[in-house]
């Protein structure tokens, strides 16, 4: 069998080099992830059953939402797609609003107020709501329904053999994802290098994960925990990513040789422990192929056609948005980006992984770079990020730093009563009865 790991090296680099963009045609994408829960006891909705998922998007799909992907039965939808905007599903029926690049934070934000006044008729039909946490508020993952996608149950049979939490990472968590864009291999090493450094900081200060197993929880940054003992090969923070000289070779190593679970060139029914440059026969990678390889790295930052943060909990959108005004001042403003840099190049690789096992228990008081405790860092992150941004989105920013400021992280809002709806009703999108 012939080998062409090395030519596919070749490719994937070259696919990084053609997605550079320059600085002024900068955009940004974002993933907000939530759970459909019934209105009254916050129970999760199930993907099957005339008042499951499947039916929800049935209806939906009337409303000028196109059909974008099926199950694999061909019968049951699993997203839909609307002026290049996408609803999507993750294993466990969470409901992710994927959007196409941005402008700006202000059409972000339009863009998912549209997909909730298209949503809303029938969430108060079916007597649902929606809810964003870290983590599913009552039912357990061993309640849940794996969707009907070869893929996922790949997947899931994989990790049976990885970390104790890769199922709870696949069915029971959510997160706000944002993708950025980078203009030269020097500028995507520079940017990796520091999402990388942020990553426990952004775990530990914006964790919204008050509940684990139907349990509350006094564990900090419960994701930040899962992820961290889901899967060795595709998850956490990359060696060498941290010290600034990572380069798209080095990215593209780390991809073939991942083990590819799915046979990308014909279908199996366990998953594959060979290496992606293993398991391809052909000489040129198609765009599918390069696409399907780039998504099977849950790394805490990843690379594809962009950069993608992804440690964030899901959060109420006005947080997530203040979250995306910090990011765009810290990496699209050059100052900022320079002045951060600085910090990372005093923190090795093993003194993030330190502390990503650190926060669970330390949380925001875990100390950090220059011996700065994480909540601190924030602080001073978001004085810079503000220096970077217009008004308009200094607006967004100001009110994330203002609400941290009662509740660090936002956890910190829930109640902790006999009602659970009302201690998390910060946390539900739709706020009427």
């Amino acid at each position: 069998m012939p080998n062409h790991k090395d030519d596919y090296i070749e490719q994937l680099v070259d696919h990084f080099k053609k997605n550079e963009t320059s600085k002024q045609d900068y955009k940004l994408g974002v993933e907000f992830e939530h759970f459909l829960v019934d209105k009254d006891d916050l129970s999760a909705i199930y993907y099957y059953g005339s008042n499951g998922i499947s039916n929800f998007l049935n209806q939906l799909a009337g409303k000028n939402w196109q059909v974008c992907n099926l199950g694999d039965d061909q019968k049951l939808i699993i997203c839909l797609n609307k002026n290049n905007d996408e609803i999507n599903l993750e294993p466990g029926g969470q409901i992710e609003f994927s959007f196409s690049p941005k402008n700006s934070i202000k059409e972000i934000e339009e863009a998912y107020n549209n997909i909730l006044e298209d949503m809303e008729p029938i969430i108060k039909e079916n007597n649902y709501n929606l809810i964003t946490l870290g983590y599913q508020p009552v039912t357990k993952i061993n309640e849940l329904q794996i969707l009907p996608k070869n893929r996922y149950r790949l997947m899931f049979e994989h990790f049976k053999k990885r970390g104790s939490h890769a199922h709870n990472m696949m069915l029971g968590t959510a997160s706000t994802q944002i993708s950025l864009d980078y203009s030269s291999e020097e500028d995507f090493s520079k940017k990796f290098a520091i999402a990388s450094w942020l990553s426990p900081i952004i775990y530990a200060t914006l964790d919204n994960t008050p509940i684990f197993e139907g349990k509350r929880t006094d564990e900090y940054a419960v994701r930040a925990k899962i992820w961290n003992d889901c899967d060795a090969d595709r998850c956490g923070i990359l060696d060498k990513s941290i010290e600034g000289n990572f380069t798209y070779r080095d990215y593209a190593e780390y991809i073939i040789n991942l083990p590819a679970i799915v046979d990308p060139q014909g279908s199996n029914d366990k998953p594959l422990e060979n290496k992606f440059g293993e398991v391809f026969t052909k000489e040129t990678l198609t765009a599918e192929d390069i696409e399907l390889m780039l998504s099977f790295s849950f790394t805490d930052v990843r690379l594809k056609e962009y950069l993608e943060i992804r440690m964030a909990d899901a959060l109420p959108l006005p947080l997530a948005l203040g979250y995306l005004a910090l990011l765009k001042g810290l990496f699209y403003d050059q100052s900022n980006l320079d002045y951060v840099f600085k910090q990372v190049q005093k923190t090795s690789t093993a003194e993030v992984k330190e502390a990503l096992c650190k926060i669970t228990d330390k949380g925001c008081k875990k100390t950090y770079t220059d011996n700065i405790i994480m909540s601190d860092w924030l602080e001073i992150l978001i004085e810079r990020a503000l220096q970077g941004l217009g008004s308009e989105d200094q607006s967004h920013l100001i009110y994330l730093k203002d609400y941290l400021k009662e509740y660090m992280p936002p956890r910190a809002t829930a109640g902790n009563t006999d009602n659970l709806k009302n201690d998390l009703d910060y946390s539900l999108v739709y706020s009427w009865e």
